[in-house]
């Protein structure tokens, strides 16, 4: 959904639905939903910074397919992991094999 663009699903006849473009204020951001760690107290996504964890806390938008919207402190190009767990300690080394496109975790 980059560029702002989304689709919003309006109920015509009982069975039948019709998508319509609507503009969003902001662009919205993917990760996979294997990246996404949720818990008690919070649902966040592990950033890679500096080679390192870092927790990031995000709320969770619309999902496709094996990919889900979240808002939160990120932008497009950050690393996160893609099989993130809470076990992942803040601030930990993180493998280079964890996060990017053909991460392990």
């Amino acid at each position: 959904m980059v560029g702002g663009k989304g689709l919003a699903l309006e109920g015509r006849s009982p069975g039948s639905i019709r998508a319509e473009s609507v503009r969003r204020a902001r662009a919205a951001l993917f990760v996979p939903t294997t990246s996404i760690v949720t818990t008690t107290e919070r649902t966040f996504v592990v950033r890679s910074q500096n080679g390192r964890a870092e927790w990031v806390d995000v709320r969770k938008g619309v999902a496709e397919g094996a990919l889900q919207e979240v808002i939160g402190d990120l932008k497009a190009g950050d690393m996160v992991v893609r099989r993130a767990t809470d076990e992942l300690r803040e601030g930990a080394p993180l493998p280079s094999r964890a996060v990017g496109a053909g991460g392990n975790y």
